[in-house]
């Protein structure tokens, strides 16, 4: 972000807030993956859904992405994430807020539960960014936050450098849930989104344990 006074509802200066990159009307409803005209398979935007979805459907029913990973926005969730810069965190959640808040009002689940770290990680960062993401979030709109429906139980490999079918091999039975989740519907939040394979393996642990739904929500999503 550039020091220039804020002019805008987000705390931005006008030229800040052009550059952020908003998460494009044609996407797909299950997954949040941009989609060209001639990829979406429904013809209303209320269920566009990409060929991978619905060829091999994750176990998440909806994502509410605000934007997809590219600058600036990549920077200030690097920052965010990796260098300690939590004063980041606020303006993240507003945009999430700012873009999916109304649809999230629309379809709320009965609670959010942030993406777990394994304790290892947790220990090397200091903090889980989805935690605090889902607590500005939870306030914001007014949404129970659960933080112990599930654990992650194996410190499996860094995420960033693995294909997708890498992705969901590392993750297999990487998540334990701990609490009832009957009948549930429930919100993982997360920071960035980017083959989706985490919240496929944290939504279908807690299906198998009896939720009813799990959506996916997340600042932004990789455009692979």
């Amino acid at each position: 972000m550039c020091k220039s006074p804020s002019h805008t509802a987000l705390g931005l200066c006008s030229p800040c807030e052009m550059e952020i990159p908003w998460m494009p009307e044609a996407h797909c409803v299950q997954c949040a993956i941009p989609l060209k005209p001639n990829e979406c398979i429904s013809s209303t935007t209320e269920n566009i859904l990409c060929a991978r979805c619905l060829m091999q459907p994750p176990a998440f029913t909806h994502t509410l992405a605000a934007c997809t990973y590219d600058a600036p926005l990549e920077r200030w969730i690097s920052s965010f994430k990796f260098h300690h810069q939590l004063h980041h965190m606020p303006l993240l959640a507003e945009l999430w807020l700012h873009r999916c808040g109304t649809q999230a009002q629309e379809h709320r689940p009965d609670c959010i539960f942030p993406v777990p770290l394994h304790n290892r990680r947790l220990r090397w960062r200091g903090f889980n960014q989805a935690l605090l993401l889902g607590k500005f979030i939870s306030k914001a709109i007014d949404c129970p936050l659960e933080t112990d429906l599930c654990l992650r139980t194996q410190p499996t490999p860094t995420q960033r450098l693995l294909t997708a079918g890498k992705r969901r091999k590392n993750l297999t039975q990487a998540f334990s849930v701990q609490k009832s989740v009957n009948g549930l519907h429930i919100a993982l939040m997360d920071d960035v989104i980017t083959t989706g394979a985490t919240g496929h393996a944290v939504a279908k642990a807690l299906l198998e344990a009896g939720a009813k739904q799990v959506d996916l929500w997340g600042i932004a999503r990789v455009c692979l």
